[in-house]
């Protein structure tokens, strides 16, 4: 049996804006939220199958990273060795979610960029984690 990744634990700054970000913009599904718990505040996703995305409010507000992660294919020159994830979506949420980001202006670029077999968008969360979120239907409206 292979080895897979089930559960992401990301620990945040500001858990509503976060929230925000991933159930609305990103279109994520909530799984489980706890905004107000005496230990722990979280709210989790499903990223599908098993796999799901969680995030827990820090106990120590720390700085917002600003650098952009290195990911292959992004080609971000200033781009550092530092934790980011993707994002796969069918083609109309794609679209949807591609424009909201370029629209509230947390991409890298103003449009989508054709990476030669797919189509993609890199962004940055509130807390500055780079997620490249990209689509695998060609589509000339792209």
């Amino acid at each position: 049996m292979k080895a897979k990744i089930n559960d992401l634990f990301l620990f945040v700054n500001d858990l509503l804006l976060t929230k925000k970000f991933y159930s609305e913009l990103l279109e994520l599904e909530e799984i489980w939220v706890n905004l107000h718990g005496d230990k722990m505040s979280y709210v989790v996703y499903t990223l599908g199958n098993e796999q799901k995305l969680h995030f827990y409010r820090r106990k120590q507000i720390v700085d917002k990273q600003t650098e952009w992660a290195l990911q292959p294919g992004s080609q971000i020159e200033e781009s550092k060795e530092v934790f980011s994830f993707t994002l796969e979506y069918d083609k109309e949420q794609f679209k949807r979610v591609a424009k909201n980001c370029i629209d509230k202006r947390i991409s890298h670029t103003e449009r989508i960029v054709d990476r030669g077999g797919y189509y993609a968008l890199t962004i940055q969360d509130p807390d500055g984690l780079t997620i490249d979120i990209y689509t695998l239907d060609p589509d000339d409206e792209l």
